[in-house]
């Protein structure tokens, strides 16, 4: 997503109730910042913001002034959490139809990771798997531990981090961000890339877990066909943050879902309840979805009857409450 003036603008007004001093600042952070989360996360580490942080809270009384809060104020800034065009649901519908829920008898759904945010749903499917790959780690290998439990070895790549939270023998963790193609940048690379460099791009039974910030629509948009054939199952959060008015982010959005859903189909959805809910054509979808994904060689799948959240499911902030997705079909 592009970074205008406008936003570095709205990001300072947002945290220090006033505006950049110069208009150079203004170009500086929109040159450098990739993301609308790097560019808060960024403000927010100032020295200013922090001495303000106290102040700020109290000016604004339960005003939250979390990264993810922020976030929710960003999509009200850019005005994109609401569309009722005709355009709009005929772009967005054929996209989502591809993540309708499908289910199986053959085995029971686990929850792997911790409580609230960073808890994922999957199939208890995970004999004779030969890796994982943790794309995203922040400050929670909660995911990867229950993963090592069952005597898998995890890949975790982030570079945004120094180190990872905690340690396993059974975790390989590398400094590098995940790309679409390959872009010269030393401290990223494309998911193929990692895979063949660890040895494993003639592994069949690889799991996946991707959390990272958006990044997820170029790997996936941009991943070899057969590449993503070599994970059983595949976690996965969406994050729906860019200019859907943008043709080329629809036709991201498509292809990126397309390879998603070309080897597999959703067994479980869940909407991240630190982000807003989007109305978008008419259509309700929330601005950050976790998937689960099974390969569809692998078992015997008909279309769900279950309704969104489960028993399984527990909010990403406990103190909200989850979004109810329903049936989660758009026919």
């Amino acid at each position: 997503m592009t970074i205008s003036i406008d936003d570095v603008k709205w990001a300072y007004n947002l945290v220090f109730l006033r505006d950049p001093e110069t208009e150079e600042i203004c170009v500086h952070w929109s040159n450098r910042c990739d993301s609308v989360r790097e560019l808060i996360e960024i403000i927010q580490r100032s020295a200013e913001a922090v001495s303000l942080r106290d102040a700020a809270l109290q000016r604004r009384g339960l005003y939250d002034l979390s990264v993810e809060g922020m976030l929710r104020e960003f999509a009200l800034h850019r005005s994109e959490l609401y569309d009722l065009s005709p355009k709009m649901q005929s772009d967005l519908l054929p996209i989502l139809r591809r993540l309708a829920p499908y289910a199986t008898l053959e085995f029971k759904k686990v929850r792997m990771g911790r409580d609230h945010d960073g808890g994922y749903i999957m199939l208890d499917k995970l004999e004779g798997v030969e890796a994982a790959y943790s794309l995203g780690i922040n400050d929670d290998v909660s995911w990867d531990e229950d993963i090592a439990r069952r005597g898998i070895a995890v890949f975790q790549y982030d570079h945004t981090i120094d180190d990872i939270p905690a340690k396993h023998d059974l975790f390989t963790w590398f400094k590098i961000g995940i790309e679409g193609v390959k872009s010269g940048n030393s401290s990223l690379d494309t998911l193929a890339n990692l895979i063949a460099a660890n040895g494993h791009e003639n592994c069949r039974e690889l799991i996946l877990k991707c959390d990272i910030e958006g990044h997820e629509w170029s790997m996936l948009a941009n991943a070899p066909f057969n590449l993503l054939a070599t994970f059983s199952q595949i976690v996965i959060e969406l994050h729906f943050t860019g200019n859907f008015r943008d043709e080329s982010y629809i036709k991201l959005l498509s292809d990126a879902i397309g390879n998603l859903t070309a080897h597999h189909k959703v067994i479980h959805v869940h909407a991240n309840n630190c982000s807003p809910y989007l109305i978008l054509g008419g259509v309700p979808l929330p601005c950050t979805l976790e998937l689960t994904l099974i390969r569809t060689a692998d078992v015997h799948l008909e279309l769900s009857s279950e309704v969104f959240p489960t028993e399984l499911d527990m909010p990403n902030s406990p103190d909200v409450v989850d979004y109810r997705l329903g049936a989660f079909r758009f026919w």
